[in-house]
């Protein structure tokens, strides 16, 4: 099958989510392994994504197609396509439109929410909601918004709230909080939800299409990011590893209070769920495993504030990421980053 989506990035997850059993396969392979490409494509079902494909990627497209119309288990998304290269591609093969409209209403965002909430089993009185759509919507002075930053900041909210049941003001300020006008939590709601291919996609794309005075700004908050929660599975493992009983750990933990806001340093949520991981597992290899993602958390900070070039530090910060959420081990990234250096 083959599917044209004109979408915001969460409805390719979504879409992408439904092919589990696929090899995700972003693009085609290079053209110099086009021979293997054929040879093993039918060993197993693959899913074939072209993000924001244009005209230079037509050739490669149709040998995909084409393969693709042979075989009953493949499929292939071009995802947001340019309107150029679509029609050629529909003259060729059939291809099946989703579109979805990538803005709506500033207006129209609380019943928007309220009618999802309605289907769910989580609470939200109508305050909460209205803060909620008051909050994304004065980000700026249009009508309409991007679909996008509606659906991460509802999902961050829904996710957060899925527990115990029920959306409350305080919830509402702290999903949303001083960050509604960034982009870059996008990034952590893939990471957040298992999506390490579309995050580390994202991440290649945000970086080559920055300027290097942003650049360096996001792999900093994306390294405060993981700190956050690092340092909040150490501390956990630490006081398991004493003893210590699992409600005391949260109460201690949650009366942690950031210097300037006073708000509590993790959510009563976060720390529980932690909690209830750890201590199923391994609680030494847990507190042995984030001490050393410490050390790659400070190696890549000392390294993004260094005087070194550009392209080390972009690569640097590339493997202490890989490293941390399980792409590739420590003695890896301590191999690579030691050429480096």
């Amino acid at each position: 099958m083959i599917l044209s989506l004109i979408a915001p990035w969460m409805s390719l997850v979504d879409l992408i989510g439904k092919y589990e059993d696929h090899t995700i396969v972003y693009g085609s392979e290079p053209e110099s392994d086009r021979s293997s490409f054929v040879n093993i494509f039918n060993n197993k079902n693959k899913c074939f994504v072209f993000m924001k494909p244009k005209n230079d990627d037509l050739e490669r497209i149709r040998i995909v197609c084409k393969q693709c119309e042979d075989s009953k288990g493949n499929n292939v998304i071009l995802w947001n396509s340019t309107s150029s290269l679509l029609s050629k591609i529909d003259k060729e093969f059939i291809v099946n439109n989703i579109e979805k409209d990538k803005k709506i209403l500033k207006k129209d965002i609380a019943k928007i929410v309220s009618s999802r909430l309605n289907k769910t089993k989580i609470k939200a009185d109508t305050e909460s909601v209205k803060c909620f759509s008051d909050m994304i919507g004065s980000s700026d002075y249009s009508y309409d918004i991007s679909s996008d930053s509606v659906e991460l900041r509802y999902r961050a909210l829904v996710l957060r709230c899925a527990d115990k049941g029920r959306i409350s003001l305080n919830d509402v300020y702290e999903s949303v909080g001083d960050d509604v006008i960034s982009n870059d939590n996008s990034l952590f709601v893939l990471y957040s939800k298992g999506k390490l291919d579309m995050f580390f996609y994202l991440l290649n794309d945000k970086i080559l299409n920055s300027p290097e005075y942003e650049r360096g700004i996001l792999l900093s908050k994306i390294m405060n990011y993981f700190e956050h929660e690092i340092r909040l599975k150490l501390m956990i493992s630490s006081m398991l590893k004493c003893g210590v009983d699992s409600s005391a750990i949260s109460n201690e933990i949650f009366n942690m209070k950031k210097i300037k806001t006073g708000k509590p340093t993790y959510s009563n949520n976060q720390i529980k769920y932690f909690v209830s991981v750890i201590s199923s597992g391994n609680i030494e290899l847990t507190k042995k495993d984030s001490e050393f993602k410490m050390l790659a958390v400070n190696s890549c900070r000392k390294t993004l504030r260094s005087n070194a070039n550009n392209s080390l530090k972009m690569t640097h910060a590339i493997f202490a990421i890989m490293y941390i959420v399980d792409k590739i081990s420590f003695n890896d990234f301590y191999r690579i980053v030691s050429r480096l250096i």
